[in-house]
């Protein structure tokens, strides 16, 4: 089970005092295109990103009549954002209407043109995605890309950056850890480091599509093995050595989380085709049944859509019947544990307090199990 303190710091990210954005929802994940120029060992997508399409400008102009409605606009799905031709009018359109911009990249298409119009946009938040820390390794991984291109463009990136001042956007480089590339994580640290990014995020394959990519991941139940874990730990002691940010993802699950990270209560997504859907993980373009892998089984589901941008408002899809209900089981969760904790925030706690604590926290999951599409999901165990 969770420990009780970091079930007490999930709910001050999702209900505690502080935690209500300025606006309704914290971020909208916005797919603006299917089509990719790599064919990535870990992407579920299969043949449909050949055929990759791009979404319409007059449906991203709807949707970003909504905008005001959130935070965070992140232009990333399920393929490459900078294959757009619209991609800086789009980060232009959303930073218009006061939002903060940004996407993941593989960082084939960085270069001096695109961070310069990029920069002019004041765009927010850049990741650039890798999987390996030599050559090597990343290109048997990332097939189609070109490792010494992409470092070379992620620090042209981060020097016209610097000259640009202030420190904006934020540069992360983002790490997925895999069987065969995880030996190279500290190596990874010291790429981030001397490229001068902002952060290292070492990533879980947590959607894992086919049964190789369930068998690439790292993570389990249970304690993580003695060789895996000195690998981390090493890595985080060279961040810290280096002033390196550096987030890794846990390699040991536990019991599910009150709500993942992807937060269906104040976040969602849309497809290129303008679905609204809870998260990326439940809708694949061109696919009626998403492929999932959980726990070495198949577990795909039928795609989760409850409106679309070209034939209603957002603020009209949000608040249908079947949309309503799927958030309502993480709103009860969320407000029922101020009543577990109550304890905790008193001034003492005993064992028998504790136990009872423990005990509420199992009955809290019981009375309010996740939807179907969330329960064979890694991210609903922290992954």
């Amino acid at each position: 089970m969770l420990g009780l303190k970091t079930l007490f710091r999930q709910w001050q990210k999702f209900c505690g005092p502080g935690a209500m954005p300025r606006r309704p929802l914290r971020a909208m994940q916005v797919e603006v295109t299917t089509a990719c120029n790599f064919s990535c060992q870990m992407c579920p997508m299969g043949s449909e990103k050949t055929r990759g399409r791009d979404m319409e400008w007059s449906t991203y102009q709807k949707l970003a009549e909504d905008f005001p409605m959130t935070e965070l606009v992140y232009l990333q799905g399920w393929g490459e954002p900078l294959l757009h031709p619209e991609i800086v009018a789009m980060v232009r359109l959303a930073k218009s209407k006061g939002c903060q911009v940004g996407f993941t990249t593989n960082g084939s298409l960085l270069n001096e043109d695109m961070i310069a119009c990029l920069l002019e946009q004041d765009i927010d938040y850049i990741t650039v995605s890798i999987a390996g820390a030599i050559a090597v390794t990343h290109e048997a991984i990332r097939k189609g890309s070109n490792f010494a291109g992409l470092v070379g463009n992620l620090r042209q990136l981060v020097q016209m950056r610097n000259q640009k001042g202030p420190k904006r956007p934020k540069i992360t480089l983002s790490y997925l850890m895999l069987e065969a590339n995880l030996p190279e994580l500290a190596q990874g640290v010291e790429l981030a480091s001397n490229l001068g990014c902002d952060e290292m995020l070492a990533a879980n394959q947590d959607f894992p599509a086919c049964i190789a990519q369930e068998q690439s991941r790292i993570f389990d139940w249970g304690p993580a093995p003695p060789d895996r874990l000195a690998v981390v730990e090493a890595a985080v002691f060279r961040a810290k050595a280096l002033g390196l940010n550096l987030r890794v993802y846990p390699l040991e699950l536990g019991e599910e989380v009150l709500v993942c990270e992807m937060d269906p209560v104040r976040q969602l997504f849309v497809s290129i085709d303008g679905d609204i859907s809870p998260c990326v993980y439940m809708n694949i373009a061109g696919q009626e049944e998403v492929p999932r892998f959980f726990k070495g089984k198949e577990c795909s589901l039928p795609k989760t859509v409850y409106g679309n941008i070209k034939q209603d408002r957002l603020e009209a899809i949000w608040e249908t019947a079947g949309y309503v209900n799927f958030r309502e089981v993480f709103k009860r969760r969320q407000a029922l544990y101020p009543q577990i904790m109550g304890v905790v925030m008193g001034e003492a706690v005993s064992r028998r307090d504790l136990q009872e604590l423990k005990s509420c926290g199992h009955d809290l999951f019981s009375r309010y199990p996740l939807p179907p599409g969330c329960s064979c999901c890694y991210k609903a165990y922290n992954a």
